[in-house]
């Protein structure tokens, strides 16, 4: 099953998908948990045939996460994430150079924070590395995923002296995930609720229309059942900004901090 990982998102932080999270999923949730489950048993299978395969390792990672997404209690996904955090470290023995194995480490290391919530708040250090370095040895990975995923979890963090949250470094990286990727749907979205959220109202309103141009130009792009997932997050994150654009039609913006 292919998901825009740092789309959804992404990390599996309890920030993040309080925002990004499965509600919207609604009644396909177990069309696309049984999904996630084929393609976690099948990658597995590949992988404990072969734990020496750079490709398997992270692929087994790639679908842990998926899968830990649709997991049914957190017990559940304390064990698929650490047997993705567990492949994906493997892949970084395998090849230290390879940005997918760093990529969905961050991503599964995620989802552990997420089941021990605050203590979870430890990992999220670690987190920020392996994202960078995923940046640095492949920034174009998943859509420049490592800079989506950056964005968002500097954006939803707490900042200091809790965690590592920075409204500046969010924006740097959102833009540069629009930069790198300008016609992924998931980039221009996460780059819009920023916006929104941190009242930049002539930006967002900006955002916005490049958003209504784009979703409809690219459906031939990113289509078939790979992508059924990922159409239903943009289309819900769409119908959530859709009534923030509307009050900004008819009036000019008045945040204090618009630009």
């Amino acid at each position: 099953m292919r998901r825009a990982a740092g789309g959804w998102f992404l990390i599996g932080l309890m920030w993040v998908l309080a925002a990004m999270g499965l509600a919207g999923v609604g009644d396909q949730a177990a069309t696309f948990r049984h999904r996630a489950k084929l393609e976690f048993e099948a990658t597995q299978g590949r992988y404990l045939a072969n734990t020496n395969s750079l490709v398997a390792a992270w692929g087994f990672g790639r679908a842990a996460y998926d899968w830990a997404d649709f997991a049914a209690n957190k017990a559940e996904r304390e064990s698929v994430a650490s047997q993705g955090v567990a492949a994906c470290r493997q892949a970084v023995s395998l090849d230290p150079a390879s940005g997918p194995a760093h990529y969905y480490l961050a991503l599964n290391l995620g989802q552990l924070a997420r089941v021990y919530l605050l203590k979870g708040l430890g990992i999220v250090s670690e987190m920020e590395k392996v994202f960078l370095t995923a940046r640095k040895l492949d920034p174009l990975f998943d859509y420049a995923g490592s800079d989506r995923a950056l964005g968002l979890l500097y954006h939803q963090a707490p900042g200091w002296p809790i965690s590592l949250g920075s409204q500046a470094k969010a924006s740097r990286h959102l833009n540069e995930a629009v930069r790198l990727r300008p016609d992924y749907p998931g980039n221009r979205l996460a780059l819009a609720e920023f916006l929104w959220e941190t009242r930049q109202a002539r930006r967002f309103a900006q955002e916005w229309e490049r958003i209504q141009e784009l979703i409809p130009r690219v459906q031939e792009e990113f289509d078939g059942p790979e992508w059924e997932l990922s159409w239903v997050e943009w289309n819900r994150r769409v119908a959530r900004l859709h009534p923030h654009a509307e009050s900004l039609r008819n009036r000019p913006p008045r945040y204090g901090n618009d630009r």
